[in-house]
């Protein structure tokens, strides 16, 4: 046997054998479950939380042990030729929607800033993307302006405190985690 003939032979075995993970693993933990064990990982201290930008490298990630991903808006607007900022919230929904049905971990939701400036919307698109079955996400306090890069301290509060009240406390689904990140000018 050639040795390109041996490299064939043992490449198509580790095929077949590599696609028999994702058939044995065919069923999927509930949403409850992925959000309890994703609060259990907070709980637990530090961990890895890579980035995926599709289904393909969200499922790699997934066979590699990490125990969570976290969506990238970044990587998600790049992978379709848009800019940073340019998907629309129902596109973003979309993406991560197909990213959790698509893994068996937790997923977080790197929600941009909540795709609104008023409070009372992020809390409402914040429920939005919490029924797509993500474990949790994350709002930003960029305001994507040139004159304003960052929302007013106040405001930017206020947008997490109105989400966290109308959403969290009164209809969020146990378990489910809320981030609220910070950019620096």
């Amino acid at each position: 046997m050639d040795t390109n003939e041996h490299e064939f032979i043992s490449l198509q075995t580790n095929l077949r054998v590599y696609s028999c993970v994702f058939v044995v693993n065919s069923v999927m933990k509930s949403i409850e479950e992925k959000r309890r064990e994703f609060r259990r990982l907070h709980e637990s201290g530090c961990f890895a939380i890579p980035n995926p930008w599709d289904i393909g490298t969200a499922r790699y990630l997934q066979h590699l042990g990490f125990k969570a991903i976290a969506t990238t808006s970044a990587g998600f607007a790049f992978s379709r030729g848009l800019s940073d900022g340019a998907v629309k919230r129902d596109d973003m929904l979309a993406h991560i929607k197909e990213l959790v049905d698509a893994t068996d971990i937790p997923v977080n939701a790197d929600f941009e800033n909540g795709y609104a400036d008023d409070p009372n919307w992020v809390a409402e698109n914040a429920r939005l993307c919490a029924d797509t079955g993500v474990a949790g996400l994350s709002i930003e306090d960029a305001a994507d302006r040139k004159e304003s890069p960052l929302y007013d301290v106040d405001l930017a509060v206020e947008r997490i405190h109105v989400m966290i009240l109308e959403y969290c406390w009164l209809d969020a689904p146990k378990d489910f985690s809320s981030v609220a990140k910070t950019s620096t000018k």
